[in-house]
């Protein structure tokens, strides 16, 4: 029984749902009528072993159907870890179709994924375990949970709150979401960013009577990898109007949201999203030009930015002020978040990503 609850508030760059107070309960162990104890169970350790149950246990036709699809992505074991993730994963998620649900019992079977060309969940996270295994990857599959929602506590097993798939590759000391299809290595969902997850150290090709279980902080990339900037050149007409040259570049996961809207809407909608991103111009016809550079989601690979590039002629950026003209900079820079809050701050400052 709890009463005399405080009311917890909003506050900006915070995680509000994650410290309301709840209760959540997982089955520690059974008691028979004999009032005979068993052992602990649902532990974190169990948990493991059933990712490697149910995703690495396969048959010797779909071993076969797995090795001539990775030769026709040119995945091999002779190439290193970095080149066979990416081959594997592009390969993947640009062929392979991700159903919630399918009719029929071959969902997950890996000859008719490979086959059909579509899969459920486990289907997916099936085939990436086999081609990675295959390949000679060395790696580990695991779980992990929102960490907007949830803490992680080694002692309380709670299974229900592990929600997204990730793979670690120990080698490249990254992750990667086999389920994210608008993400590419190492970019993972925000969500898991700073969390914990419960990762399977995949044993050799023999039972493993041992610990198969990892614990593991999802670390993000580094601040300097994502970043959201500003670069222009401004030249002003005889009425003081502003011509500007600006590019907007976004790297990291700072790129990810813009990359996947570009990839889902169509060309026709492309136009009003780069006015949303050049809000210097007052009307569209102010944007006399503009490119997009880097747009494909395998652009991850090789962290480079996603660029918008635009020349626009704007009477938004001055103001006369008697026989003078004030240039207002600040709008060209755009806007940033503020991490100043007027009322004294309950909750701590949470940021989905670090950036620069």
């Amino acid at each position: 029984s709890v009463s005399d609850i405080p009311a917890l508030h909003e506050e900006p760059n915070c995680f509000y749902d994650l410290y309301k107070q709840r209760a959540e309960y997982r089955i520690h162990k059974f008691i028979d009528e004999n009032d005979f104890d068993s052992a602990r169970i649902l532990t974190w350790d169990q948990f493991a072993r059933n990712l490697y149950d149910n995703h690495y246990k396969i048959t010797e036709s779909e071993r076969k159907a797995v090795n001539q699809y990775l030769a026709s992505l040119g995945a091999r074991p002779t190439n290193s870890d970095a080149r066979n993730v990416k081959l594997i994963e592009d390969g993947i998620k640009n062929n392979i179709v991700l159903y919630p649900e399918m009719n029929g019992g071959k969902s997950d079977v890996l000859d008719s994924v490979i086959t059909n060309k579509a899969a459920t969940e486990t289907g997916m996270i099936k085939l990436f375990a086999a081609c990675l295994t295959q390949a000679g990857v060395k790696h580990e599959l695991g779980m992990a949970f929102d960490r907007t929602e949830h803490r992680f506590t080694k002692g309380f097993d709670n299974w229900g709150n592990m929600d997204y798939y990730l793979f670690y590759f120990p080698n490249l000391k990254k992750y990667l979401a086999p389920l994210s299809v608008y993400t590419r290595y190492p970019i993972v969902p925000d969500e898991v960013l700073g969390s914990k997850g419960v990762f399977c150290t995949i044993p050799p090709k023999r039972d493993n009577p041992g610990p198969m279980t990892e614990i593991r902080t999802i670390a993000p990339l580094s601040a300097d990898q994502s970043g959201n900037n500003v670069a222009a050149g401004v030249t002003f007409t005889k009425n003081m109007d502003a011509d500007v040259d600006v590019s907007y570049s976004f790297s990291g996961y700072a790129a990810t949201g813009m990359r996947r809207q570009l990839l889902l809407q169509p060309k026709s909608k492309e136009k009003e999203m780069v006015e949303k991103v050049v809000n210097i111009a007052e009307k569209p016809e102010d944007i006399l030009k503009y490119t997009i550079t880097n747009p494909a989601v395998n652009s991850s690979y090789t962290n480079a930015p996603l660029e918008i590039t635009a020349k626009v002629s704007t009477g938004k950026l001055t103001e006369k002020a008697g026989n003078k003209y004030l240039f207002k900079i600040g709008e060209l820079i755009g806007n940033h978040s503020s991490l100043y809050y007027e009322k004294k701050r309950v909750l701590p400052v949470d940021l989905n990503y670090p950036v620069t």
